[in-house]
């Protein structure tokens, strides 16, 4: 009788350990799937597009306040690279005068680079 009794909660205890190493095995497979998504779907949102029109703007109107040819070469480096991060379509979509700027500004930069 002792005996089944020390079987019977082995049992339940190797089966409570089973299901939970089952169940981190499990997360830990499907997590990273699960964060791509969540991540796609912040990439996508309004929040996010707006964030990035406000920095750039707060970017752009620091470029044209801006005096000294090395500030405002700075300033244009970091106003494109940020421009490469950002969904161009939703830009377009939410503040297009803003992406026809930085598009000029993407031109001068070429043409300024390929006559020197």
């Amino acid at each position: 009788m002792y005996a089944k009794t020390i079987r019977l909660i082995t049992l339940i205890v190797v089966g409570i350990i089973s299901i939970a190493g089952f169940s981190l095995f499990m997360k830990s497979w499907v997590a990273p799937a699960e964060e791509q998504i969540r991540f796609e779907v912040y990439e996508e949102s309004r929040a996010k597009i707006l964030g990035d029109i406000r920095h750039l703007n707060r970017l752009r109107l620091q470029y044209e306040t801006s005096e000294s040819i090395s500030q405002k070469s700075s300033l244009r480096n970091m106003i494109l690279n940020e421009y490469s991060t950002v969904h161009r379509e939703r830009l377009e979509e939410f503040n297009p005068e803003l992406k026809e700027w930085i598009e000029e500004l993407q031109r001068d930069y070429v043409n300024e680079s390929q006559s020197q």
